[in-house]
């Protein structure tokens, strides 16, 4: 969306960036600046858009999950179909998160 009176990211700018971007788009037009409220039609439109978006993207990635025979989730350490390796888990209550440290409440 471009707002016609934002002078943080000017209206060219969106429309380059429009321009540039390689997958499904749409740009919509409407009074206002920067942090100004959006007409309902807008949040409406770009929520069915971004629903759609987002509903088409896990259709494709269940459908490369089938393919390559990948299970749905990781097994514990093991990356994601995007490549991510898991985060790690949380130190134990009580702890400090430093391995090498004395457990919170006993003397170093």
């Amino acid at each position: 969306g471009v707002a016609g009176d934002d002078d943080f990211v000017l209206p060219r700018h969106s429309k380059e960036l429009h321009d540039a971007w390689g997958g499904p788009r749409a740009l919509r037009y409407f009074d206002g600046g920067h942090n100004g409220d959006r007409p309902d039609w807008f949040l409406e439109e770009a929520a069915r858009f971004l629903a759609l978006q987002l509903h088409q993207e896990s259709k494709g990635r269940q459908a490369l999950v089938a393919r390559l025979r990948l299970p749905l989730s990781p097994a514990a350490g093991a990356p994601d179909v995007a490549g991510r390796s898991p985060p790690p888990p949380p130190p134990p209550p009580g702890s400090t998160g430093d391995p090498g440290a004395a457990p919170c409440g006993t003397p170093p």
